[in-house]
């Protein structure tokens, strides 16, 4: 059986939704640290008052149009947009590969993807041999990997910055802040950046947000499960790890019923509506259907391209040193890139 075909909602005007979603994240953090330093509830609520964030929407644009107290979006602005060209980078290099070594396989009497590196990482990343549902899982790379390469050809203005850090609201680390937000089905497509968390998220580097909230608005990518990072670098093996505790119930994990996800599902099969248990049982005992939500993860889809872009094999122990590349490459003008990524792939590390 074939994957599943995503249902979109009807886009609509979110402005307001998406301004005051990044506002409410931001000003929960600030109530949290006042309640801490023992402010009376009056206190709060005047402070809160004239709390101020700022979006940065005018990617490519000087850094002039930042009022002069975000000083921290202002000094870091050159920072978060190579990070954006970075993400680019990954998905066009990933999309090359393919191109090169799948594509043409498509047709004829050849094995789709033969031996290719895409294909073997996938067979060890799905954990299968099977020659379906690799067909498909490298069916669905294709897609993500088109969808996000048109996002960042034609949309990177659509990319926006979020701050609340200035002199006077000082930054307090919170979790609980995602490092992104879209809402899908936003008619203007936007992707928001919550960059005052990024010096503390090391374990996930901004240009891997930056993917994983594309593939939200321009592919339909769900969130099943969210990476925990506990400080360290996230990797294929965390992935894996959390997905099958969840579909198993172990380690207090659980897959998340998504509606959307499983609305489709039934759909294509032709089911009556599906609980949350018989639904969790049929993943359990379906491969296809694992591996439909392992490519479907926002998280997963990110890392994925990633590690695919930058030539880096899959291992059931993982390589912390290729980890390490990662982070190097990250730091390098996005120029000198593409010489490097040649030199990484020519070694196979």
């Amino acid at each position: 059986m074939g994957y599943y075909k995503f249902l979109f909602e009807r886009k609509q005007d979110l402005t307001a939704d998406l301004d005051a979603t990044i506002r409410a994240y931001y000003a929960r953090n600030e109530i949290r640290r006042c309640e801490a330093a023992g402010w009376e509830e009056g206190r709060v609520m005047a402070y809160l008052h004239n709390f101020k964030v700022h979006v940065y929407s005018s990617y490519g644009k000087p850094m002039q149009t930042i009022p002069p107290c975000f000083q921290y979006l202002r000094q870091n602005l050159k920072r978060f947009i190579h990070e954006v060209e970075l993400a680019h980078e990954y998905v066009r290099r990933a999309l090359e590969i393919y191109f090169d070594e799948i594509e043409n396989t498509l047709t004829g009497p050849l094995k789709i993807a033969g031996d290719s590196s895409i294909r073997r990482y996938l067979s060890g990343v799905l954990h299968t041999h099977d020659d379906l549902i690799l067909t498909q899982a490298i069916l669905r790379l294709r897609y993500y990997l088109i969808n996000l390469n048109d996002y960042l050809r034609h949309h990177k203005t659509n990319i926006l910055f979020a701050s609340s850090r200035t002199p006077d609201q000082p930054f307090s680390y919170d979790p609980t802040i995602p490092l992104g937000v879209t809402l899908p089905n936003d008619a203007g497509n936007r992707v928001v950046i919550m960059v005052d968390n990024d010096r503390v998220e090391k374990h996930y580097p901004m240009h891997v947000t930056i993917l994983h909230e594309i593939s939200h608005i321009q592919a339909g990518a769900q969130d099943f499960l969210f990476l925990p990072g506990k400080g360290q670098p996230v990797d294929v093996t965390t992935i894996l790890k959390q997905f099958y505790d969840a579909i198993n119930n172990r380690n207090g994990e659980t897959l998340p019923y998504a509606k959307t996800f499983v609305k489709g599902y039934e759909n294509f099969c032709k089911l009556r509506p599906l609980t949350p248990l018989e639904f969790i049982e049929r993943v359990r005992a379906d491969k296809m259907l694992q591996a439909n939500i392992i490519m479907d993860n926002a998280d997963c889809i990110a890392q994925f391209i990633v590690d695919i872009g930058q030539g880096r094999p899959y291992t059931r122990n993982d390589n912390g040193t290729l980890r390490h590349i990662e982070h190097l490459m990250a730091a390098i003008c996005c120029h000198d890139l593409r010489k490097l990524f040649e030199k990484i792939i020519a070694s196979r590390l």
